[in-house]
């Protein structure tokens, strides 16, 4: 259905603008350099170039996202009257992609109980479980969220689920500045993904469907790495032996989030679920 043009224009919107196309023959996983190189979600299968294709890619921008049609929608972003009147400044909101209930409910326990075991202080911030898809989406208005969300919906429906593995061996990343300061908190206890052609994919469509397609695809330093966070804090850092290997689990939803504020851990008390999108 739709001919060789048709086909043609597919494989063109899915070719991803900043990732280097490589093509792979029987690989499942991608090592942490081939990420960093930007390899994309690409195979090849008896002797033809495939792209896993899940979903139609529209190439609605933000800024369309927020138009008037967004009044029709049924959405979970419901700002209270205080969080209107604070959001008339652009904030940022991120993607996630989010275990099933049960892993999750496990994870939850895990990350709490990290938080409270090392900053029994309550400088310890608990945090939802997630792999950050696309993060810092910069947005104007509680519409505009509203319309991204509808987009985002309608661009990931029926595109499938996404196995994800993690390595046993953790990364402990505490950035500090000349003065000895921990500058990076978020980092400091991770379990690194093993970056598929799904989770690729997702990433690109995803940043298409929002109109970041022309941005910078990698992910924040020190890791430079798709992950899952343990821990959130600046002090008290957990030891290997103390924190549980995240089990490997399929997912199937992504959710967005207000993460704003995010110059410090404090700012994560503020951060909060807006909608959780069906894959």
């Amino acid at each position: 259905m739709g001919g060789p043009a048709t086909t043609l224009v597919s494989i063109i919107m899915f070719i991803p603008i900043c990732f280097q196309m490589t093509v792979m023959r029987g690989v499942s996983s991608l090592t942490r350099a081939d990420f960093l190189w930007g390899t994309a979600a690409l195979w090849q299968n008896n002797g033809k170039t495939h792209l896993r294709q899940h979903s139609t890619v529209s190439t609605t921008t933000s800024s369309a996202a927020s138009s008037s049609s967004t009044s029709s929608i049924t959405s979970t972003t419901t700002f209270s009257g205080e969080e209107q009147q604070q959001q008339q400044n652009s904030f940022e909101v991120s993607l996630w992609l989010i275990p099933p209930s049960d892993v999750n409910d496990k994870l939850q326990s895990e990350i709490d109980r990290l938080a409270f075991l090392h900053a029994p202080d309550a400088s310890g911030i608990s945090f939802a479980p997630h792999v950050t898809v696309v993060g810092g989406i910069s947005v104007n208005s509680p519409a505009q969220v509203d319309g991204m969300v509808q987009t985002l919906r309608d661009g990931l429906k029926g595109f499938g689920s996404v196995d994800c593995e993690f390595d046993t061996q953790l990364a402990f990343e505490t950035k500090q500045d000349d003065n000895g300061q921990i500058v990076v908190w978020n980092q400091a206890a991770a379990a690194t993904l093993h970056v598929t052609p799904a989770f690729l994919q997702l990433c690109q469509t995803a940043r298409i469907l929002i109109g970041m397609q022309n941005t910078d695809c990698l992910f924040p330093p020190p890791i430079l790495h798709p992950h899952m966070s343990l821990y959130y804090g600046r002090k008290g850092v957990p030891l290997p032996n103390e924190i549980e290997p995240v089990p490997a689990f399929t997912a199937d939803r992504v959710s967005l989030w207000k993460t704003w504020p995010s110059d410090n851990e404090q700012g994560v008390l503020q951060w909060r679920e807006l909608a959780v999108i069906s894959l």
